[in-house]
């Protein structure tokens, strides 16, 4: 049994017809992985910049509307959601995805700051 065993190996191994097959197989495969992985990050990026970029619109209109006192101070987390959600429109977050998770008024510095997420 053992030297069938190495005979047929010796023949498999010493037959190079299907090495080509064999190894764009083992390629493609890492291949498919990578882009795989590739696109996931990408789209992972995009929507960090576009969650950024609307919560920092959010945040600068609301303490643009509490300075001029268009609204009052304790709407701020009602109007930076509303302008997270009218944003989230870009394709960053689903509906019910998005969160706000932080709102901090400083009244000694006046800066108005926020913390969101979206999963």
């Amino acid at each position: 049994m053992r030297t069938a065993l190495r005979t047929i190996l010796r023949r498999a191994c010493k037959d190079e017809s299907g090495n080509f097959a064999l190894m764009f197989g083992a390629a493609s495969s890492v291949l498919v992985v990578a882009v795989g992985m590739a696109v996931n990050y990408a789209q992972l990026t995009m929507t960090r910049s576009n969650l950024l970029n609307a919560l920092d619109a959010a945040v600068t209109s609301t303490a643009r509307d509490i300075t001029t006192g268009v609204i009052k101070e304790t709407d701020a987390r009602k109007m930076v959601l509303a302008f997270l959600g009218a944003n989230a429109e870009t394709g960053f977050a689903d509906p019910g995805t998005l969160s706000l998770d932080a709102l901090n008024l400083d009244k000694t510095t006046n800066r108005l700051s926020a913390r969101a997420s979206v999963e």
